[in-house]
């Protein structure tokens, strides 16, 4: 595999014009912090019940291709529904609170920080209510609208690699990862330098695009070698 680097590295095909490298600076994990919106309150004088709070909803959608949308658009990570409205004369039953929808990759994970699964969105247009909005205030809660849940989520992209470099320690794996993208594994000169597989992306000029992966040592008997 080091020859085979060598060889594409001296004959420049890799940094040919109909070859586009990619490094990966793009998002394949993050940590939310989301807040179902607060409850309104209601009209103890007259009964008035009051609005629902909003849920905060992760939805798959085959158009967001990474997580990277999201990282800009919720720089602060912090995601919260609207609260719901109270209940006043002009309005007995408050206004339920808008819903949060965050469209995110198809093929994703939720989990929580300890990793319990929470959901694993593989379809497009599957959803998974986050957090909860808090019940407006009604009799038996004295008319006092309830907070809506909280809680921190992690979502985790599962990428599929179309090209896997599999092979002995130090056979140049991540070598040749780094010679077609821009990727940047660790390398160095003793066995075992990759512990966690590593995905460079190549764009072609017929719009073909081609995920490779460089993966640990996963042949049996390799740490012999």
């Amino acid at each position: 595999m080091v020859l085979i680097s060598r060889l594409l590295l001296r004959k420049n095909v890799l940094n040919s014009p109909g070859v586009r490298r990619f490094d990966q600076r793009w998002c394949d994990r993050i940590r939310l912090y989301v807040i179902g919106g607060h409850g309104g309150n209601g009209l103890p004088k007259i009964g008035g019940i009051g609005g629902s709070g909003g849920n905060v909803i992760l939805e798959a959608c085959d158009k967001v291709k990474s997580l990277e949308k999201i990282v800009k658009d919720e720089e602060s990570k912090r995601i919260k529904a609207d609260d719901g409205g109270h209940s006043r004369k002009v309005r007995l039953l408050g206004e339920t609170g808008e819903s949060k929808v965050i469209k995110v990759p198809v093929g994703i994970s939720v989990t929580t920080d300890e990793g319990e699964e929470l959901a694993d969105l593989c379809k497009t247009g599957e959803q998974f209510i986050a957090a909860r909005g808090g019940m407006g205030g009604i009799e038996a809660s004295q008319f006092l609208g309830s907070k809506g849940e909280r809680r921190p989520v992690r979502l985790n992209l599962k990428l599929l690699g179309d090209v896997g470099f599999v092979g002995f320690p130090n056979a140049g794996k991540s070598t040749l990862l780094r010679g077609v993208s821009r990727a940047k594994p660790k390398i160095a000169n003793y066995p075992f330098t990759t512990l966690r597989p590593n995905v460079g992306i190549c764009d072609f000029e017929d719009l073909r695009r081609i995920s490779f992966v460089d993966l640990p040592g996963l042949i049996e008997g390799a740490h012999e070698n």
